[in-house]
């Protein structure tokens, strides 16, 4: 189990894989890499406020 979270945790493995690996039902809201700090897509890193200037 901790091998798969450091993984997620590292975008080395998306949820659904880690699911797959304890043998759990994929999750439509879990395919998506997610970045550590704040557990948002990779996509929308760009859009935080600290990133643009703000708090």
């Amino acid at each position: 189990m901790s091998a798969g979270a450091e993984m997620v945790d590292r975008m080395a493995l998306r949820r659904n894989e880690w699911r797959g690996w304890v043998n759990l039902p994929p999750d439509p809201e879990m395919n998506q890499l997610l970045a550590l700090e704040n557990y948002i897509p990779v996509e929308k890193l760009g859009d935080q406020n600290k990133l643009n200037g703000g708090e």
